[in-house]
């Protein structure tokens, strides 16, 4: 049973305050962390932490603050703080407070094996070790983290959220005779420690991909403009993509070519794009929003078709339109029916980018990133690192025709992705 104490402390000041309505968060989270540095020595290590935040409502103003809380006497000065935060704020800017719906939530693995993390990440050295032995760790840990999160109204209603997951996450380069690569890294979310590290996600593909970086480089860039992008590049591409076009100031100011596609064709029918924080496989997000709402799966590309967003709710009531998953940031995109191999096999020069290096796009969708840790294809093979190649163009207008989805689809816990094969972004 969660600990109210602090909670009530801030309902209570305001009640006395007049207060019309609030909403009161509380997130505890403990960290369980075993760790390596440069390979040379490792801690186990055990953090917590409280922290609370108050959205209040005062008439048609609303305020919120947020912050680490110990004692109540923190909590009452919180309070303190994000009434006069309503006093202040402009008038109908916020969507009205709504009731806290009484519900409570248990998932995941909410217990450490400390034992076996120390087990499991020692293994993981150990097997880098043998299999990659160019690949050196230089910062490296495994984490149990649980976290629960109360809410309360000034009415009683009372919802909880309780989870647990294992976090791994490694920054490592290859190291040769004359040179090393640039880091690279993994961040893996696991639900148990069932399995070896590197049975989850494609950390061993991204390894052996960073020891191939040892290679002589290419001296030319591919000769085609086709890109295959892997799951792990495409994170920041549709995470940059749906804050330029589809988040609350570019779909407001109209400034988005999205803003009035709503319900249209705007990319190729094969593609499926979700913002998917309660799909299988995605670890490590409330379940309630920091409204103590319930939160939802939204799709943003129905088969190429624009059906979602990722507006905040004041202004997807606003715009008449649906509102997104807020900052959840746990995409998919929805697999293809073609085998990899047979991706590979059709491109004949082309580049396969290892991470993206570069801004926002703008709101035309014109993007120019730098390619690093990537690799030339030539004759449907992975053959030589290929740096500094430059990838420019219209995302959107690429978007359009997409000329292959892998059929294999890897998740790292937060997102899940395929192989995306791309022809209309340019190389240079």
């Amino acid at each position: 049973m969660a600990d109210l104490t602090l909670l009530q402390a801030a309902a209570n000041r305001l009640k006395e305050l007049g207060a019309d309505a609030a909403c009161l968060h509380q997130t505890y989270k403990v960290t369980c962390c075993y760790a390596s540095f440069s390979q040379s020595r490792s801690i186990l290590k055990t953090t917590d932490s409280t922290e609370l935040s108050a959205v209040v409502q005062l008439g048609r103003r609303q305020g919120k603050v947020s912050r680490v809380c110990a004692e109540e006497a923190d909590a009452v000065k919180l309070a303190d703080a994000a009434f006069a935060a309503a006093q202040e704020a402009a008038e109908g800017m916020s969507l009205p407070l709504q009731p806290i719906e009484p519900q409570a939530h248990t998932r995941g693995c909410l217990t450490p094996d400390a034992a076996l993390m120390q087990q499991r990440y020692t293994d993981f050295l150990q097997d880098t070790a043998e299999a990659y032995p160019s690949i050196c760790i230089r910062v490296g840990d495994l984490s149990h983290i649980r976290e629960a999160h109360t809410f309360l109204d000034l009415d009683g209603n009372c919802a909880s959220d309780t989870f647990g997951y294992y976090r791994f996450g490694a920054s490592y380069s290859a190291v040769g005779k004359e040179r090393s690569t640039a880091f690279m890294g993994s961040d893996l979310r696991m639900n148990d420690l069932s399995k070896p590290l590197f049975s989850y996600g494609s950390l061993t593909e991204q390894l052996e991909l960073t020891e191939k970086l040892l290679l002589p480089q290419a001296d030319h860039k591919p000769e085609e403009n086709v890109i295959l992008f892997p799951p792990q590049s495409l994170t920041l591409l549709f995470y940059m993509l749906t804050e330029s076009q589809l988040s609350d100031s570019p779909m407001q100011n109209k400034t988005s070519r999205w803003s009035k596609s709503f319900g249209q064709q705007v990319a190729s029918p094969a593609l499926t794009v979700r913002n998917a924080p309660l799909s299988e496989g995605i670890l490590g997000e409330p379940m309630l929003n920091d409204l103590g709402r319930p939160v939802q799966n939204s799709t943003i590309l129905d088969h190429g078709v624009l059906v979602g967003t990722a507006l905040s709710p004041r202004v997807a009531q606003e715009l008449s339109l649906p509102e997104g998953c807020g900052d959840y940031f746990c995409y998919e995109i929805e697999a293809g029916e073609t085998p990899l191999a047979e991706l590979l096999g059709g491109i004949r020069s082309g580049l396969l980018v290892g991470r993206l290096s570069g801004g926002q796009p703008t709101v035309a969708g014109e993007i120019s990133y730098v390619a690093k840790g990537s690799y030339l294809i030539e004759d449907g093979k992975i053959t030589k690192p290929c740096e500094g190649v430059v990838i420019s163009g219209n995302l959107i207008d690429a978007l359009q025709q997409v000329d292959g989805i892998s059929a294999e689809r890897h998740c790292n816990g937060s997102c899940s992705f395929p192989y995306l094969k791309i022809s209309k972004l340019k190389l240079s």
